[in-house]
């Protein structure tokens, strides 16, 4: 009976060390997210029905894994809260096939990992007439110098940022 109990007592114990180091390692994550959020128009409209994709790469080499896809509903909105330190790849398609893809770094700081950051963007089908304007969009990175997430344009008519900063 005795041997029992101190089986029992080892066990007990085992089982509270590994929380203990769970809780600890849970604690030392990050508590911030990167916010991207967006909306598709076109002719100045919402462009309900767009099929939005997030790519991760988790590995850092170019390898990119499906994480998310929907269609927009009638606001043509989306929203992802993103990990920090991370590479993703952002595809919008409009109906009829073209895509527009934006690349997402959310290397931060380290004194900013437990905050969120915020980025609204709007993607501009309107512009699109043939399928020579499939290309990349925008890469989003963190600016240090700045102290927020900025863009650079790579196709200068079919992205810019919300509320036209």
């Amino acid at each position: 009976m005795k041997t029992n109990v101190t089986t029992i007592a080892r066990i007990v114990g085992i089982a509270l060390v590994i929380i203990i180091f769970q809780s600890v390692d849970a604690l030392a994550q990050n508590k911030g997210n990167f916010i991207v959020s967006g909306q598709a128009i076109k002719d100045d409209k919402p462009h309900k029905n767009a099929l939005v994709t997030l790519y991760h790469d988790p590995y850092g080499n170019n390898d990119y894994w499906p994480v998310d896809q929907f269609m927009t509903n009638g606001n043509a909105k989306f929203k992802f809260k993103l990990d920090y330190n991370s590479t993703y790849m952002l595809e919008v398609a409009a109906l009829g096939g073209i895509h527009k893809t934006l690349f997402i770094e959310t290397d931060v700081l380290p004194g900013l990992l437990d905050s969120d950051q915020e980025f609204a963007f709007i993607v501009d089908f309107t512009q699109l007439e043939n399928l020579e304007d499939l290309n990349t969009v925008a890469k989003i990175t963190f600016r240090e110098e700045a102290g927020k997430f900025d863009y650079d344009l790579l196709d200068d008519v079919s992205f810019h940022q919300a509320g036209g900063e």
